[in-house]
């Protein structure tokens, strides 16, 4: 057995050389097999793929990278992969690379360890896509240092990243819009005043509109478009002010705009086929876009006026935003029908609804005051009772038409005989009253009495006859200086004296002045 053993040490020997040989051999084969997979994996890939040498320059590359940028393969070797970027071109023009370098500082540190980047490339078909790149180390057969570098196209996905922030802003920005026109209402329900209304608007559409200059216009003329006054604005320039008249011009968009009666946008002011005059204007103002929304006023009449919204950077106004001004030009135009409303049913209560002048309540309320001021001051106030002669002949002769004719043209030539800070009122029938402050005695009275008897007096064009007026008017003073509380005439007794003293000039003939 032992020399057995002995003899059979040769052949395990050779046996086990012969394995290792086979072994060798076999992994040779393994690794140039898994070379060639490699190899026409790399060629073979969907994806496009490229090695980077040492020099920063193409070493190799696939069918997939070759198709993609529409060279040959074999013309590829040597040049540069930034030669085909297409930096600020294509659809997503608006997406900054996910580092914002160029290739080199990306490229560099990735051969000691991996990088990823983002970049427009050109295409062979002319289109410019966005690459997701992938940079990762390699080492050469003969110990060089390379990269691969895979190319991912993720200009679908971004184009849908982009869709979907646009439409969640647009969303957000058209909830900013609803929220801020329903607040404006609100608050216009309960403002006091147009001017609160106007300001808050302006302010709302300069904030989200992101436009520095906004006005609102009023029109003040039913026959011009052009004459408008400014009420309220942001960003205002130093003339006009609020307040003041602003023209607009027939060929400009303001005027476009009420004519119309629809928004006008103008998208760029330095676009050579603008047919709008107003360019230059605002072009000189640093403004580059604008939109003009007319303010609707009751059927039938012409606009109230009109918001503008001006930027200086070029802008189309989105449907959305053209939307949202409208809806802030229909909140003020609420607001000023409601304010009007008010307004006039607020004259009519304290004033005549034939001549317009203050009817009784108001001027109880303005004697009242022109009384207590002149017991700060010492000075006197006047009450003239004016009452037309034989005012009943004029309707029972000329009729009831004739009468209103007389007494409004009587109370426009009372208005003109007086001071501003006087008062006339009609206190009922053909009989006016004239409240007057700071008189300058019985003398001053009397003046002013003349005055208006003298206007009074003048025949009354209508029809093919004049009709004939005459006036009489009576007048009382209260005390000249500072005097006792008890002293004071108060304002019943005032008209009581002056009433009296009208009658009395009625007895003497009429068409005369007497002091009480």
């Amino acid at each position: 057995m032992h020399d057995d053993a002995e003899g059979c040490a040769p052949s395990l020997t050779v046996v086990r050389s012969d394995l290792a040989a086979a072994g060798a051999a076999s992994w040779g084969c393994t690794v140039r097999s898994r070379d060639a997979w490699l190899r026409r994996s790399f060629a073979q890939s969907a994806t496009p793929l490229a090695l980077l040498g040492e020099d920063r320059t193409l070493a190799t590359v696939n069918e997939a990278f070759a198709a993609l940028v529409g060279v040959n393969a074999r013309a590829l070797v040597g040049r540069r992969l930034d030669e085909f970027e297409a930096e600020g071109e294509g659809e997503v023009d608006d997406e900054r690379p996910a580092d914002g370098l160029p290739v080199e500082p990306v490229v560099a540190p990735a051969y000691d360890g991996s990088a990823r980047f983002e970049r427009r490339y050109r295409h062979a078909d002319g289109s410019i896509g966005l690459h997701e790149v992938t940079l990762t180390p390699l080492t050469g057969p003969e110990g060089d240092r390379m990269l691969l570098c895979q190319h991912r196209d993720i200009t679908r996905q971004r184009r849908g990243e982009m869709a979907e922030r646009s439409a969640r802003a647009l969303a957000e920005q058209r909830a900013a819009q609803q929220q801020a026109v329903a607040e404006l209402g609100r608050a216009a329900l309960m403002a006091g005043s147009l001017d609160e209304v106007l300001d808050r608007g302006c302010q709302v559409m300069s904030e989200l509109l992101a436009c520095p200059s906004v006005v609102a216009l009023q029109r003040t003329s039913k026959l011009d478009g052009t004459r408008l006054l400014l009420r309220a604005g942001v960003g205002l320039p130093n003339h006009p002010r609020v307040g003041e008249p602003w023209v607009v011009h027939r060929e400009g968009i303001a005027y476009a705009a009420q004519e119309t009666g629809e928004p006008v946008v103008l998208p760029d002011s330095i676009d050579p086929e603008d047919r709008y005059a107003v360019a230059a204007i605002m072009r000189q103002e640093g403004l580059r876009s604008a939109i003009v929304v007319p303010v609707p006023a009751s059927p039938g009449e012409p606009t109230w006026g009109l918001l503008s919204a001006a930027s200086p950077m070029p802008h189309a106004f989105a449907e959305t935003e053209r939307t949202f001004v409208d809806a802030v030009a229909h909140v003020v135009a609420a607001a000023a029908l409601r304010l009007a409303a008010e307004e006039r049913t607020q004259h009519l209560a304290w004033h005549d609804p034939l001549t317009g002048l203050p009817n009784r309540l108001l001027l109880g309320d303005r004697l009242d005051s022109a009384l207590h001021r002149a017991r700060r001051t010492g000075r006197q106030v006047a009450v003239l009772v004016a009452d037309l002669d034989s005012f009943k002949a004029v309707n029972d002769r000329r009729g009831h038409a004739a009468g209103d004719v007389v007494l409004r043209d009587v109370a426009s030539r009372l208005r003109e005989v007086l001071r501003p800070q006087d008062t006339v009122a009609r206190f009922g029938g053909d009989e006016f009253v004239i409240v007057l402050e700071d008189v300058d005695g019985p003398d001053g009275a009397r003046r002013v009495a003349e005055r208006a008897r003298s206007a009074c007096s003048r025949p009354v064009p209508f029809g093919e006859r004049d009709i004939e007026v005459h006036t009489s008017v009576g007048v009382s003073l209260s005390p000249a200086g500072s005097q006792p509380a008890a002293a004071v005439r108060t304002a019943a007794a005032l008209l009581r004296d002056a009433d009296a003293a009208m009658y009395r000039a009625k007895r003497l003939g009429g068409d005369r002045v007497e002091l009480f």
